[in-house]
């Protein structure tokens, strides 16, 4: 059985992902409904539920029905995928609303920023910061030895990692600190956190920690 749950940023390996649960009212939907892409810079929507469960899903001012059909992947559960017509801002508020039968849940949200450093190795002048979750406009900025390089991010990486070098003027300690901050297109931080390497490599902890 699926709890309700919003995905989030992955754990040190791609395949696994830390979870953050969403209150809701009705139970057994509860235990039977799984919500994922939910976040800043998402374009689509998943939910898997039971087959037939009908919804809601308003996003600041625009509304989308859904209707979970059977998984092919799955013999007991549902699954509709929601195309949204764009990306919406930061902190959007976000209204789910399910029914199934006489039972029925709503529960209240935001676009939240799952943007974030997922691993970082360093040797000599250069440091791979392995990102999840960027998208095109996002800024990178790289504080490290005292110095802040920047990088802008081209393409979109929705739900995915990718990696970035940055080459920088000295060499890098193994143990040393350095800052990574995101910033949007819109100006606004996604995540701004300081990071420590062990051995010139960092690799992030299960925890997901929310932006500064």
């Amino acid at each position: 059985m699926k709890k309700l749950f919003k995905l989030c940023m992955p754990l040190v390996l791609a395949l696994a992902f830390v979870i953050t649960s969403i209150p809701v009212s009705a139970a057994s939907l509860k235990e039977d409904t799984l919500v994922d892409g939910m976040w800043y810079g998402s374009k689509k929507i998943t939910v898997y539920s039971k087959p037939g469960t009908k919804g809601t899903i308003k996003i600041g001012n625009d509304k989308y029905k859904f209707k979970t059909k059977r998984d092919k992947k799955s013999s007991s559960d549902g699954k509709a995928v929601i195309k949204l017509k764009k990306v919406y801002k930061l902190n959007t508020k976000v209204v789910y609303t399910a029914k199934y039968g006489n039972e029925k849940f709503t529960f209240k949200d935001k676009m939240d920023s799952y943007t974030d450093v997922s691993e970082a190795k360093a040797k000599g002048k250069k440091i791979k910061i392995i990102t999840y979750n960027v998208h095109k406009g996002d800024k990178v900025k790289l504080r490290i030895g005292g110095k802040t390089y920047t990088r802008k991010i081209k393409n979109n990486h929705d739900g995915k990692l990718y990696t970035i070098t940055f080459n920088t003027k000295k060499n890098i300690p193994g143990n040393a600190s350095f800052r990574v901050k995101f910033i949007n297109k819109d100006g606004k931080t996604l995540s701004n956190y300081k990071y420590k390497l062990t051995d010139g490599r960092f690799e992030n902890a299960l925890d997901y920690k929310k932006p500064e």
